[in-house]
């Protein structure tokens, strides 16, 4: 096993990014920016041990920073939208910084996914970790305190990644990170991922009005949204139902059953059976089925990147929690930590 790392770029600004890469003993891969705490690369093999790259990624810092759709980037302070960019603790109105109309999307337009990370190594016989630290300034893009964020990503000989977020603060605020990638199993960027098949341990969606705010629960069963029952992306993507409309296919939080005894979602790959097993103590998964990617972004080896050719599965707690009345509204103290943790497992 081993961490090397290498200049990728320069920001617009003028600011020197790393890529990190932890290899394991079989030869997969994973590849970090520090910037945005990007997954940049995830090379994993297949049932025939044909190893390749699985999200998304462009081949210079440029592509990162012209590209709008937080590619392989942690998210935050909040993941998701905020209704009106509007956050108000004990009874102080904070105006967050607007980047999707009228609301606030996942922390706005210079949020953690723009930042600089530093970065720190840690390496035994049987794992190695990456930890990158940001300490956001307290009013950045509009939320209260001073936030110190660490991420850190730990890559094993089994070909498993897990992603540790812990924050503080000095002031009270709100805080709801994930991780941005889009998968394509196949390691195929010139066909779409709709082929792939989906499990999700989730009864009840959280249905959205048509600007894609949360509006309540809604169950699964017999609509497109039961993926109880593994299935293709592709089996119910254009079904006639309002919710199908709203996001142009899937763009939608499922919450997440907690009496699950093993992966809450489970994707894979029916031409390279690769496997992908996702195991999370967040509450919810935000499946986005890449509906908006578009040719003029332009991925590695000269890939236009068409719609639907990779998804997202970002797991977070509930999108605009603090205004939505129907979900409980968790704030971060001083002197408390936020702790959430993911696991991908390939195979």
């Amino acid at each position: 096993m081993k961490i090397t790392n290498k200049e990728y770029g320069t920001t617009k600004n003028g600011e020197l990014v790393y890529e990190y890469t932890m290899t394991n003993d079989q030869g997969a891969s994973v590849s970090i920016l520090t910037l945005g705490c990007i997954i940049s690369k995830i090379n994993v093999p297949d049932s025939k041990g044909d190893i390749k790259n699985v999200v998304v990624g462009f081949d210079t810092i440029e592509g990162y920073e012209t590209c709008p759709g937080f590619i392989g980037a942690v998210v935050g302070r909040s993941a998701g939208r905020i209704s009106n960019a509007m956050l108000t603790i004990d009874g102080i109105d904070y105006q967050l910084a607007k980047n999707d109309g009228e609301n606030n999307l996942h922390g706005g337009p210079n949020a953690l996914d723009k930042a600089i990370w530093s970065a720190s190594e840690y390496q035994d016989n049987d794992k190695m970790s990456l930890t990158l630290n940001y300490l956001s300034p307290d009013m950045e893009e509009g939320f209260p305190g001073e936030l110190d964020c660490n991420v850190t990503y730990t890559f094993t000989n089994e070909n498993s990644l897990t992603i540790k977020y812990t924050c503080t603060t000095d002031k009270k605020t709100f805080v709801n990170m994930t991780n941005h990638s889009y998968f394509n199993l196949s390691g195929d960027f010139n066909t779409k991922a709709t082929d792939h098949i989906i499990q999700i341990h989730s009864n009840n969606l959280v249905a959205v009005r048509e600007d894609t705010i949360p509006k309540g629960l809604l169950p699964v069963s017999n609509t497109p949204f039961d993926f109880r029952t593994p299935k293709t992306i592709s089996q119910d993507i254009n079904a006639d139902h309002e919710q199908i409309k709203f996001g142009s296919g899937y763009d939608h939080t499922f919450e997440l059953n907690k009496d699950v005894a093993g992966p809450n979602i489970i994707a894979e790959d029916p031409k390279t059976k690769r496997v992908m097993e996702i195991t999370t103590d967040a509450r919810c998964v935000v499946f986005y089925s890449g509906n908006f990617l578009l040719p003029e972004f332009v991925a590695y080896d000269n890939t236009p990147l068409q719609p639907r050719a990779a998804f997202c599965l970002e797991t977070q707690y509930y999108p605009d929690a603090i205004n939505a009345p129907f979900i409980e509204s968790k704030f971060l103290e001083p002197g408390q930590i936020y702790r959430t943790s993911t696991t991908f497992k390939f195979s």
